[in-house]
This record gives C-alpha cells, sequence and structure tokens, in this order.
C-alpha cells in the first residue's frame, strides 16, 4: 500500500504559525493515538465507510487520518505545515496505510473542493480555528449531501479559566456549540452537541480535560 503526499499548488510551501510547534520538537507533538471524540462518534453513530471518503482538515501529525483509514475511509488529511504532514505520511507509511495527506489552508481546499466538484462523506475538525462566516461557509461546502460534520474544540470557558487563551484572541473565532446555532435548520440536522470530559496524557492538548463536539449531517 502506499502513502500519497501532495505539496500545495503554490511554489513555496505555504507558511503558518503552527510551523513553530513542529519546529521546536525533533519528536512527535501529539500523542499519535486518534482523538478520543473521532473513534466515539464513529463507534456510537455506526457510520458506515463504505465508499466513503473522509476529509481531516487540520489533520497534524495524521494519527486521526491513519485510523480512519485503518477503519476502511478513503482518507485525506490535510494541513497548513509542511512539517506535520511530513509527520503524518511518515506515521501512514510505517504502518502501511494507504492515505492522501496534503499541505493546504481551509480556504483554499474549499476553492480545489468546489472547482472539482468534490465533497466528502465525513470531514472532520479538531482543535482547529474557524474564524467568522467566511470560515464557516469553507468548512460545510466540504460535506457532501447526507454526510457529517465533525468540529471538535476544547472548552473555551475551560480554556480561559487555566490561561490557555486569552479572550481577545479567542473572540473571532467559531467554537462547535456557536457553530450549532449558526447552521440552518432546513440544511443541517444537529446530532450530537455537548461537552464530553477528554483523557489525555501525553501530547501538547494533555493538559484539557473537556471538550465541545459537534456533530451535524448535511441533508
Amino acid at each position: 500500500m502506499t502513502t500519497e503526499h501532495h505539496h500545495s499548488h503554490h511554489d513555496a510551501p505555504p507558511k503558518h504559525p503552527e510551523d513553530d510547534i513542529y519546529t521546536d520538537s525533533a519528536g512527535p507533538v501529539w500523542s499519535g493515538n486518534p482523538n478520543s471524540s473521532l473513534v466515539a462518534v464513529i463507534q456510537e453513530l455506526d457510520l458506515n465507510s463504505a465508499a466513503s471518503q473522509s476529509l481531516d482538515v487540520g489533520c497534524g501529525e495524521g494519527a486521526d487520518v491513519v485510523w480512519l483509514a485503518e477503519h476502511g475511509w478513503k482518507a485525506v488529511g490535510v494541513d497548513p505545515s509542511e512539517i506535520a504532514i511530513s509527520r503524518a505520511v511518515a506515521a501512514a507509511t510505517e504502518r502501511g496505510i494507504a492515505a492522501d495527506f496534503e499541505v493546504a489552508k481551509l480556504p483554499d481546499i474549499s476553492d480545489t473542493a468546489q472547482a472539482l466538484q468534490e465533497r466528502y462523506g465525513l470531514v472532520t475538525g479538531f482543535y482547529i480555528p474557524v474564524k467568522g462566516d467566511e470560515g464557516l461557509a469553507a468548512i460545510t461546502s466540504l460535506v457532501a449531501p447526507g454526510g457529517y460534520l465533525v468540529l471538535v474544540h476544547h472548552d473555551l470557558e475551560e480554556m480561559i479559566a487555566t490561561g490557555h487563551q486569552s479572550p481577545d484572541v479567542l473572540k473571532d473565532y467559531l467554537f462547535p456549540s456557536r457553530i450549532a446555532e449558526m447552521l440552518p435548520a432546513s440544511q443541517w440536522t444537529i446530532v450530537i452537541n455537548e461537552s464530553r470530559e477528554r483523557h489525555v496524557a501525553t501530547g501538547l492538548g494533555h493538559g484539557h480535560t473537556l471538550d465541545n463536539v459537534l456533530v451535524a449531517r448535511l441533508k
């Protein structure tokens, strides 16, 4: 089995602040395990991977993409960091998993998908910044009719209370619970919209204990 790796359509890889996270670390930044919320949602909803293509936006080092591919999905992962994508490719190759990875940012992904008339049965985004109406439109446009959108982020109140982020930084971004309110009921069915405990002992995100989980299905 092979793992595909595509660079962006530009001559130079796009620069992104998240590159700094990977530059400062010689080894993996994240735990290497799939997000527990992803595993739980797939199992709870019994989502069928047969002939379905998944897209993980902001895939990081690729653990979720690898897990989805192992469970039958035609898995694609995109991230603005070339370092992260290189590590994702290495992780998939090491496990003999076929997956497709690309260095790209969300607006570019959406534009390319629309040009190719390509949409996905499962679109996931874990801890990614969704900024305003434009960011929300970009990610929702990737979901195929009947497909699922899964967005998970650390609990906003916990992030502020623990000092992980200041309110000034967070005010411009949409969190899953707010996105659930913004999705038109005529187009979307909200399947899950709740806070869930998370238990992560290693990796950069181990200090967070509560996540907001949104699962929505496009009608």
